[in-house]
Order: structure tokens, then sequence, then C-alpha cells
């Protein structure tokens, strides 16, 4: 999941945006055992943080209608969050990205 570290290190936007659609193509290649060694037990877990990064980034560049895909698809993943640090922080992010997204009119 390289690509997901490199979007966090951009400072363009349109090129942070590319790397997060990338961790998000690449993550339909993790499979749960591939993340066992590292403490995760599903990879499901890790795709609400992916659409949290790839809809904040939609929405920083002003597509709503991109940034609320994302954002409902970050929310049907929650069930494979814990109830852990992470998992506060990822429906904490969401929640916000929300909370944006519908003051803007989408």
């Amino acid at each position: 999941m390289l690509a997901h570290y490199l979007a966090d290190v951009q400072d363009d936007l349109e090129a942070e945006i590319r790397w997060d659609e990338s961790a998000l193509r690449d993550y339909q290649l993790v499979g749960d055992g591939d993340l066992a060694p590292i403490g995760i037990p599903s990879a499901a877990g890790l795709a609400p943080s992916l659409h949290l990064n790839l809809g904040d980034g939609y929405f920083r560049r002003g597509d709503l209608s991109a940034a609320r895909q994302q954002l409902d698809a970050g929310l049907a993943g929650l069930a494979a969050l814990g109830d852990d640090g992470y998992a506060a922080m990822i429906r904490r992010g969401l929640s916000g990205l929300d909370e944006r997204v519908s003051d803007h009119g989408s």
C-alpha cells in the first residue's frame, strides 16, 4: 500500500488524488493473508480509510459528487473496522467529510 503513503506526502492536490486512486485500485489485489503478518486481520478494514482519503481529495478539488460516492463507500465499509483508536479516527474522519459535503449541498 505504498501508494496510500505516497498520496499523503504530495504537495499537489491532483498528484495526491492520483495516488489515492492508485491505492484504491491496488487495494483490490490485497488479500486478508497479505496483512496478517502486520497485525491487520482483514483487508476490508483498510477500505474505509482509502475511501475517506480519496473522498477528501475530491471534496477539496470541488467534485462534490465524487466526494459523496467515496463517502458512501467508506460508510458502507465501517462494519469491517474494529473497536480501537484507528477505527475511531476513521469514523470521525468520515463523519467530518459527511458534514463538509452536506454543508456544500451535495
